[in-house]
């Protein structure tokens, strides 16, 4: 395959990702792996390459992956880590986020990852709320699809029962109160 077919912009947001994991600058990745900055810089910013360079290899073993991670991300595919890869986090307090947890095709993640219109603790930052709100929206859509399901049990002659009364109740105050609390953020923020 041609280096001109491959997606070099998910490269690049995949090896920014991979060194703000480890709180790693630009500089500090260069210094782990061997190359020139303009080489990191070169990468993360996208370059169309005529060719794969080889020093991608060296920025795979900084970072971790198998070599042809870089090419198989290219491809749309995922890194593969060293066997022997230490786990990491992003550089941010406590709230940490898992670097699996990330989508690198989510458009969201992928913009928050590459511009440069916020500071890197910001980004962070904002990645986590983003992921918060995704996580809660899904919570609730669960809770939502187990209420109907669940008054659809109790109104069946067959099932229901006081257990499925009483948890659909439970449910449905929860569901409510989440409501209210959400209508009250909003408006404060308004």
């Amino acid at each position: 395959m041609g280096a001109m077919s491959l997606d070099f912009a998910r490269l690049g947001a995949a090896i920014v990702a991979a060194r703000k994991a480890r709180g790693w600058s630009q500089q500090d990745l260069a210094d782990a792996s061997g190359v020139s900055l303009s080489t990191v810089q070169n990468f993360e910013a996208a370059r169309r390459f005529r060719r794969v360079p080889t020093t991608l290899k060296q920025i795979e073993a900084a970072l971790e992956w198998e070599t042809g991670s870089g090419l198989e991300i290219a491809q749309g595919g995922e890194p593969r880590l060293l066997k022997t890869a230490t786990p990491r986090v992003g550089p941010h307090d406590a709230d940490t986020i898992e670097m699996s947890t990330l989508d690198l095709d989510d458009p969201v993640i992928k913009e928050l990852l590459s511009s440069s219109f916020a500071r890197e603790e910001m980004r962070w930052e904002l990645i986590r709320l983003y992921l918060a709100d995704v996580e809660e929206l899904a919570a609730r859509a669960r809770r939502r699809a187990a209420i109907r399901a669940l008054r659809r049990a109790s109104g069946e002659a067959v099932g229901g029962g006081p257990g499925v009364a009483k948890l659909l109740r439970l449910l449905e105050v929860e569901d409510t109160s989440q409501d209210s609390d959400d209508a009250g953020q909003e408006r404060s923020t308004a």
